[in-house]
């Protein structure tokens, strides 16, 4: 039977249980201490992601950071479950609360955003993740914009005579970018 009794919301002070004793002859009554605070409180660390341009596909992250567009990223636990989902902002995801451990897993979420794509030399899902008490996990990810390949010719439907070291420029239209620009 619980005591009304007790530790209240005071930080560090622990509850009570009043509970009736019977040693085979007497009975009577006993206070148990039930310790409650920071003891019971799951440690926790976050996890860091940040994005940057991985242009050369070389997976070192000394390249500018990618402040835009926005990537999504999703945590997994060591049993492989669900334990968050985060997006980029100015470059950076941020895990918070993260209970400590070893074993999670961080994969950059499909679809990338148009014109990006996972850098050749980028593990996705990074494994292993491990969160230590009050620390902060960093992790980088690598993303390299699409390249666009295109072909043209330049074909002339009548007898053309054209000064020698004549330069011509082909205007194409990408994403609503006219390349090259006229200048």
């Amino acid at each position: 039977m619980p005591n009304a009794d007790g530790a209240g919301g005071y930080t560090g002070s622990s509850a009570h249980a009043t509970i009736r004793e019977w040693n085979g002859k007497t009975a009577g009554l006993k206070s148990v201490p039930i310790p409650v605070g920071p003891s019971v409180r799951p440690q926790i660390g976050q996890i860091k992601v940040t994005k940057y341009n991985d242009a050369d596909e070389d997976g070192t992250d000394g390249d500018p950071i990618l402040t835009d567009p926005i990537f999504t990223f999703q945590l997994k636990n060591a049993a492989g479950a669900v334990v968050g989902t985060a997006s980029t902002v100015n470059g950076v995801a941020t895990f918070s609360n993260v209970i400590v451990g070893k074993g999670y897993s961080v994969q950059e979420l499909a679809p990338l955003p148009d014109g990006w794509h996972v850098s050749a030399a980028q593990d996705n899902p990074i494994q292993g993740v491990e969160v230590l008490v009050g620390q902060t996990t960093s992790l980088c990810f690598g993303n390299a914009p699409t390249k666009v390949h295109k072909t043209f010719t330049l074909d002339f439907c009548a007898p053309v005579t054209t000064p020698e070291g004549a330069t011509y420029w082909v205007r194409y239209d990408i994403n609503g970018s006219s390349r090259p620009p006229c200048s």
